[in-house]
């Protein structure tokens, strides 16, 4: 009897526990539409630059990306030779729908506050 309901609890927390990332594709200005995708890798990501031969943006889960890129670099953004894609900036970030374009850069205006502040 104990079994099943812990079996039920554990299904019930991991399901809790994964990461929600936004998924979209945006080639030349063409977007796709936006779902929320679950992440159990941990990692959502945003590359942008030239994606196949076109300026884009592509945001997911890092975990179908090949390696482990974001645990490389960690809780921000790098610009980096992808296979199969060329040079790209690459936006790591682990909390939930953190890859959207308002968390780009509302990210970029705290690193901003930061900078100047150390200059006053």
């Amino acid at each position: 009897m104990l079994r099943p309901v812990l079996v039920l609890l554990l299904v019930a927390s991991s399901a809790t526990l994964a990461l929600e990332c936004y998924q979209e594709t945006n080639y030349n200005g063409q977007n796709s539409n936006r779902a929320t995708v679950s992440c159990a890798y941990g990692w959502c990501v945003k590359i942008s630059g030239n994606l196949n031969g076109q300026k884009g943006t592509v945001r997911g889960c890092a975990g179908d990306l090949p390696g482990d890129i974001c645990g490389g670099i960690g809780n921000k953004c790098s610009d980096i030779g992808l296979v199969g894609y060329g040079d790209v900036n690459v936006c790591c970030c682990n909390s939930n729908k953190c890859n959207g374009v308002m968390a780009s850069k509302l990210a970029l205006g705290g690193l901003s506050l930061v900078v100047a502040c150390l200059f006053l």
